[in-house]
Order: C-alpha cells, then sequence, then structure tokens
C-alpha cells in the first residue's frame, strides 16, 4: 500500500505541475505517468488549454497606427487622411462639405469641374473684395478640369468666404460660394499632421 501512496502522490504531483505549466510543457508531463487512464487524461487536459499568450509590449513602445479617413473636422471642412499606396506616407486633403469637388492641401485650393465641362476661364472674389481679373486656365488646370488657386493660397487661407464663376470648355458657366470658416484650422492640422 505505501508504493501505492507514493506512486499516487506522484502521479498527482505530476498533474498538477502539468497543470500549472505552458501547454507544451504539459503534454511532455504526461509522458511520465505510468497509467493509461491518468495519462489520457492529462493530454486531454493539456491539448484543451489555450497556449499563454504571448507578452504584451509596453504601450509606450508600440507605433501607433495611423488613422484614416476623418481625422478632423472644422467649420463646413473636415481634414481626410489616407496611406498613399506608391510610397507608404501619410496623405491628407481637407474636403469642402465632404465633397472631393472642393479641396485643399497644406499649400493649394482646387475646385474640380470634371463632369461639369472642364475648366476655359475663372474669376474669384475673396471676402468683400473686389473680383480679381479673370484669368484663363493654364495647361494644368485644363488637364485636371480643376481651378487651382495655388497662387493666391495666402488670400484664401485668410479670407471667410470665396466665390468663383467659372466658365467652361462647354460654354457654360458654373458659380461657386465656398464657406471658408473652419478651413484656416483645417490647413493647420494638415500642417502639423500630415507630414512624415
Amino acid at each position: 500500500m505505501p508504493k501505492y501512496g507514493l506512486l499516487m502522490k506522484k502521479t498527482i504531483l505530476t498533474l498538477a505541475i502539468a497543470l500549472l505549466t505552458s501547454h507544451a510543457f504539459a503534454q511532455n508531463s504526461c509522458i511520465s505517468i505510468k497509467s493509461d487512464r491518468l495519462r489520457l487524461q492529462c493530454y486531454d487536459k493539456a491539448s484543451s488549454e489555450k497556449p499563454p499568450a504571448p507578452t504584451a509590449t509596453p504601450e509606450a513602445a508600440k507605433p501607433e497606427p495611423m488613422k484614416k479617413g476623418i481625422v478632423f473636422k472644422s467649420g463646413s471642412w473636415s481634414v481626410h487622411q489616407e496611406l498613399d499606396a506608391m510610397t507608404d506616407k501619410k496623405k491628407c486633403a481637407a474636403l469642402y462639405e465632404g465633397a472631393w469637388t472642393v479641396q485643399a492641401s497644406d499649400k493649394d485650393f482646387f475646385v474640380s469641374l470634371r463632369g461639369r465641362g472642364g475648366v476655359r476661364g475663372y474669376t474669384v472674389r475673396i471676402d468683400d473684395e473686389p473680383a480679381l481679373p479673370l484669368r484663363l486656365a493654364d495647361e494644368m488646370e485644363r488637364d485636371l478640369s480643376a481651378v487651382r488657386l495655388g497662387r493666391i493660397f495666402d488670400q484664401v487661407y485668410g479670407a471667410k468666404r470665396i466665390r468663383m464663376q467659372i466658365s467652361t470648355i462647354l460654354n457654360t458657366v458654373v458659380a461657386q460660394d465656398i464657406d471658408l470658416k473652419g478651413f484656416a484650422e483645417s490647413v493647420d492640422y494638415m500642417r502639423q499632421n500630415c507630414k512624415d
């Protein structure tokens, strides 16, 4: 009897060790169990246990994942962010009322006329100042079918409203009245957060 009691204590100890250690060690411990029934129970138990989760990296060491979609809103403007497929760099664009037809980068401003007749020429009025002289579309504006206001971006940046009359290649006129509330804040956000 004492021999059986000693064997039972060893078996219980072996099972306890198997339960307290990792999945792999538990399976290896089962080999030493003499009783077929207890050894089978040990293997069943070890195979049903999940291996311990890998230790987590401290929060400070984890890189922050890049947010996609809308990352900032102010007034009628929202900043959209995505990863450039060719360079893996952050790209941001500020959109007016969520539409891609009126958008800006941190130094340029675009009004798209694609699908609305293209761009032949345009006049721009900033706030209540007199309208700027008629400007014929340059080659890039014609190719893009968009008005580009990079040359007067600083004036647009500090304004509250911009109005445009755009003559199209189809001899129609498209009027745009754009509220710039939130525009400067959106540009500032892009300048601070959208550079790699």
